[in-house]
């Protein structure tokens, strides 16, 4: 898939390490706040819970995009950040990223967007290259950090990869059922892999990756004791002077 030069803002810039060489310390920063959210009885983690692990591993500032894109920054550079829930993360091959709604209806005028499933699917990244527009004169550049996680197993995968725009041309569009749902899918014409999905009902919008070879694997050995919460709040001194009624 061919990948355009995307252009940033001007002046220096240092990136943070190479993309996609994610340094040991940022996995112990994430390891240690996953060790406190499983010891405080957590079940598992939401997204906008991975974004806030992210941004103190990384020292950045945690932005909470509602378009899914620049959800940490720190020091120039924007993550957009994801997980995924997987039985084994370490055999994970190919991951789903939900990125946001695209809604073709609004952005142009496009009601029936089974009409023409070609012009849907430009439209659809049409909404996608714009946002990358955007950000890209706000930030130097844009990456995308990728959680895969069980919280049971303890098992996780962390990769990074650079956000891109999408050549329009370089994909073919077709409606395909899927269980209940009819979606609108993106393949690459060269290769025929299957690389977007959207939903006509929500207009969400999924970008497919695979996972790369330099993805960091790592698994927390311990098994975690759980505070009790009576514990907690004895530490805090609790006191039910603390609530207050009207």
């Amino acid at each position: 898939m061919k990948k355009p030069q995307l252009r940033g803002r001007s002046g220096s810039h240092h990136e943070p390490w190479p993309i996609g060489e994610i340094p040991d310390s940022v996995l112990y920063g994430i390891g240690r706040q996953l060790v406190h959210i499983i010891a405080i009885g957590r079940a598992d983690i939401t997204g906008d819970d991975w974004g806030g692990i992210f941004a103190e591993a990384v020292d950045g500032t945690h932005l909470g995009s509602n378009v899914g894109i620049d959800d940490v920054v720190a020091n120039g550079t924007a993550w957009s950040v994801k997980t995924v829930k997987k039985d084994n993360p370490w055999r994970s091959r190919r991951v789903r990223l939900v990125t946001g709604r695209n809604s073709i209806d609004f952005s142009y005028g496009i009601s029936d967007p089974r009409r023409d499933p070609q012009v849907s699917g430009k439209g659809v990244l049409g909404i996608w290259n714009e946002r990358m527009n955007s950000l890209l004169d706000k930030h130097n550049e844009i990456r995308v950090a990728v959680l895969v996680r069980n919280m049971i197993s303890q098992e996780f995968v962390l990769f990074e990869y650079q956000a891109m725009q999408f050549p329009i041309g370089d994909y073919r569009w077709e409606f395909r059922k899927h269980g209940k749902s009819n979606n609108l899918r993106g393949y690459d014409k060269s290769s025929e892999e299957h690389c977007f999905t959207w939903q006509p009902s929500g207009a969400q919008f999924s970008i497919f990756r695979s996972v790369p070879g330099s993805a960091r694997k790592f698994r927390i050995e311990k098994q975690i004791p759980l505070i009790p919460k009576t514990e907690v709040l004895d530490q805090i001194e609790f006191s039910n002077s603390w609530i207050t009624f009207r």
